[in-house]
């Protein structure tokens, strides 16, 4: 791999706009893998890539289900909101 196939810990926290304490912490946590046979602190851009592809959602899983939850809760209202207005409507074509 060379330099120009690999991102610093400054060019990673601008391209994922966070600061550099971040890029460490995922580190740290083994989010992110520091590029071999390179000097110094530099990701792969293909590992990089990798991870980012799997952010296509957006929405952590917690907020998902809370959304989802929500959703349905909504649907819920309007079923029954569409049922009083057509017994509206029925009672009001019966007169």
């Amino acid at each position: 791999m060379d330099e120009e196939h690999v991102l610093t810990v400054p060019e990673l926290a601008k391209r994922w706009k966070c600061d550099e304490d971040s890029i460490r912490r995922y580190e740290r946590k083994g989010k992110i893998k520091r590029a071999e046979d390179i000097p110094g602190v530099k990701y792969s851009i293909s590992l990089i890539e990798q991870i980012e592809t799997k952010w296509d959602d957006p929405l952590s899983p917690l907020e998902r289900r809370r959304l989802e939850k929500t959703i349905e809760s909504k649907d819920k209202t309007i079923a029954e909101l569409q049922e009083k207005l057509l017994k509206i409507k029925n009672t009001v074509l019966e007169v």
